[in-house]
């Protein structure tokens, strides 16, 4: 019988036991986050790990598991000894963890800073890593600051008050012992409302009445009622026009709500609604003048841009229109008493 020349079998031998097989363990920074995890072959369930002897790097800590972790406080070469039992068996081994110096060049995080209000304090503070200590300064050769605000070197708070409104891009820099960073930032310097409207004019019954409430800062700028009751048949729209037609006659206070996105103020005003019937029997030196002619009726004397109003003995309306020239001219259909209305200006005449 001719035997091979050769043959090879497979065998495995199950060797109980523990070894730790960590060779060596990562350099930490100073004040950076540290994480290594220990580990080792074992024929059965690891149940701890401790420290055996020496001392982990200030700061750090051993758990169960065999995670090193922690922030390290402290430069230096610490050298340890480390112990991993099991319920029959147990190894320890020496390790070492040099921490060094944190020796980064700063990264600014802060992403985007928050707009302002003209006249409001304003404080926010730019945020970089890196080793410290990090100085802040500005690119004064593209874009600044808004009017009213500072960076302050030290610690990159930039505050103030604003004293200009408008849209203002620049660039910080932070800068250490190991580089520099810069990036763009913008401040949006908004002004909030400020209702101008001190007075309204005066309704009549029955008579159609507009009214546009005016306010100082940013557009868009949306009104609303705040409080109390608007003349009876008067609505206030959002861009700030109380209109409609009076059914009542009364004096009407109420507070009305100017607010844009940077903030909103507040203002009580009153109208005052008189019945029509009165138009009649208000008796007072004005400066209207009027005459007809071949029914058509002229009238000087009125102030050019506002409205002027026509109406019948019987308080009814009829016609309404903004001064332009002098005279104005109106062409009445029928002879009879009339009234002539013009803010506080009233004259009676007849047309015959």
């Amino acid at each position: 019988m001719t035997l091979p020349d050769s043959a090879t079998r497979e065998f495995s031998i199950d060797i109980e036991g523990l070894a730790i097989t960590t060779q060596s363990l990562p350099t930490g920074i100073e004040n950076v986050t540290y994480a290594a995890t220990l580990e080792a072959e074992a024929s059965q369930q690891i149940i701890a790990w401790t420290l055996e002897q020496g001392n982990l790097p200030d700061g750090l800590e051993l758990s169960d598991a065999g995670v090193i972790s922690g922030t390290p406080t402290v430069l230096g070469t610490f050298t340890f000894l480390v112990n991993v039992t099991t319920a029959d068996f147990s190894d320890t081994e020496q390790f070492t963890i040099v921490i060094e110096k944190d020796e980064f060049p700063p990264v600014i995080t802060t992403a985007t800073l928050p707009d302002g209000v003209l006249g409001a304090p304003y404080s926010e503070y730019l945020e970089a890593t890196g080793t410290q200590p990090i100085e802040w300064y500005l690119d004064e050769a593209h874009g600044r600051l808004p009017n009213g605000l500072t960076l302050s070197p030290e610690d990159g708070l930039i505050s103030g008050i604003p004293t200009m409104e408008g849209t203002y891009t620049f660039y910080a820099i932070a800068e250490n012992d190991f580089g520099f960073n810069m990036k763009e930032f913008t401040i949006i310097i908004s002004i909030p409302p400020t209702i101008t409207t001190t007075d309204l004019l005066k309704g009549a019954v029955g008579t159609p009445y507009n009214a546009t409430l005016e306010a100082a800062g940013d557009i868009p700028i949306e009104w609303s009622l705040e409080s109390g009751t608007l003349p009876n048949g008067l609505e206030l729209s959002t861009d700030g026009t109380i209109s409609g037609t009076p059914t009542a006659a009364a004096t009407f206070s109420f507070t009305v709500k100017a607010e844009n996105e940077t903030g909103s103020d507040t203002k009580e005003l009153s109208i005052v609604i008189d019945d029509a019937a009165t138009l009649i029997n208000i008796s007072q030196i004005n400066p209207l003048k009027a005459w007809t002619q071949n029914r058509i009726l002229y009238v000087s004397g009125l102030t050019e841009g506002e409205l002027w109003q026509i109406y019948s003995i019987s308080g009814a309306l009829i016609y309404q229109g903004i001064a332009t020239g002098d005279p104005e001219e109106v062409a009445l259909r029928a002879d009879g008493v009339y009234i002539l209305v013009q803010g506080v200006n009233v004259l009676r005449i007849s047309v015959y």
